[in-house]
């Protein structure tokens, strides 16, 4: 492992232990400006270029929204801290896509994230009071809901490492990770595992509808064995509440869930704080500020709610330009036909989880997120800049 490989390892692992390890914020953002300044360091003396693409572009155009929203933000303290993270997370980005020029690279970054699910997912286990389990969420690591993201990013990874690089070992690390994550209750990373195994059917046999058949088939076995686990298992009683109140509030019956009523309410509230400034919102950061100025919960806290908090604080603007970052991918991935390759087929299925999962967590200035963005973005670019000398080369013959 070199220094550059051993700041990527760290920078990872801080973000998977950002709750738990202190001055963590600082820790993260030193790593990222070493990382870059040695990709700086590393171009000047090769003597290349600073590559930027239309992805990178977009990525920037979404900072400087970001940085001239400060001058009509409400709290200018509150949308000067947000700047400073992504102004550092778009630096990391830009030296990160520099960084990766073959998928070997690509590999070992995602190996990180496989590695430090299981550290945290093992320390939680380990760590956490099971007396108080029931009273209080399982979040000895940190917030249940964000830990548990991070910890499914993995399990979507594993994926590729255990099916087509053929490491069956990887498969020791899903008790961890499940394990963790039905602890959790987070509703969202649960119906996430079956978004992606659903995804990861259909693409991966596309082209024979017979086998997605047997696949369905064999998911709604383990489906029904699912709902066994949790309405049988004692200890995952609060999981399975939390997933049934979830189902009653998609069906319009009355729940008693805080949390889910509460969510209702900041967006219902986010939809006419949109309204007041459709264009380009309040001001980075600014939603939190004006829901607290309401007192409808009695305290200040963001939106939830990763559309919601963007169309507030930069209008409709802010909203596009940030999921065009997205879309571009997808775009680019159906135009160069990357269903065939595994890699992009499990970064595609894990960037559509994530957008899903944005109703539910607010997302732009998580500095994961812009890494699978990053890696997707270069991974594709690899196999276009291969689709192409493959031409050029035919034609030359």
């Amino acid at each position: 492992m070199n220094i550059k490989e051993l700041l990527l390892f760290s920078y990872v692992f801080i973000i998977y232990f950002y709750y738990i390890i202190d001055y963590s914020f600082f820790i993260l953002n030193g790593i990222g400006l070493l990382f870059s300044f040695i990709i700086i360091l590393d171009i000047f003396l090769k003597k290349r270029p600073i590559k930027i693409n239309f992805f990178l572009v977009l990525l920037f155009a979404n900072i400087l929204l970001f940085v001239f929203s400060y001058f009509w933000s409400i709290d200018q303290s509150e949308a000067f801290s947000i700047i400073r993270i992504v102004i550092s997370i778009f630096i990391f980005s830009v030296f990160l896509y520099n960084y990766i020029d073959e998928t070997r690279k690509i590999e070992r970054i995602l190996f990180y994230f496989v590695i430090n699910a299981l550290l945290i997912s093992s320390y939680a286990l380990i760590m956490f009071d099971y007396s108080k389990f029931g009273l209080r969420r399982f979040d000895i690591a940190g917030n249940p809901n964000h830990i548990s993201i991070l910890v499914f990013i993995a399990f979507c990874i594993s994926f590729y490492f255990i099916f087509k690089k053929k490491r069956y070992l990887y498969f020791v690390l899903w008790p961890f990770y499940i394990t963790f994550i039905l602890f959790g209750g987070s509703r969202k990373v649960i119906f996430g595992i079956i978004i992606s195994i659903v995804l990861m059917a259909i693409l991966e046999n596309i082209e024979n509808p017979k086998r997605i058949i047997k696949t369905g088939i064999l998911f709604v076995l383990l489906l029904l064995g699912f709902h066994q686990t949790i309405t049988n298992v004692e200890m995952l009683e609060p999981t399975y509440n939390r997933m049934n109140n979830l189902v009653n509030s998609i069906t319009s019956k009355n729940v008693s869930d805080g949390s889910l009523n509460e969510r209702n309410i900041m967006t219902k509230y986010g939809i006419e704080y949109i309204s007041e400034k459709p264009l380009i919102g309040h001001g980075v950061g600014q939603y939190r500020e004006i829901f607290a100025s309401e007192a409808v919960v009695g305290r200040e806290t963001y939106s939830h709610n990763n559309f919601i908090e963007l169309g507030v604080n930069n209008g409709l603007l802010g909203l596009i330009l940030f999921y065009f970052l997205y879309f571009y991918i997808f775009y680019q991935f159906i135009k160069y036909g990357l269903v065939r390759d595994y890699l992009s087929k499990v970064m595609i299925i894990l960037l559509s989880c994530i957008f899903v999962f944005g109703y539910g967590q607010v997302q732009y200035y998580s500095e994961e997120y812009y890494i699978l963005l990053i890696i997707t973005a270069k991974l594709i670019y690899l196999h276009k800049s291969t689709t192409y000398d493959k031409r050029k080369k035919i034609k030359s013959m």
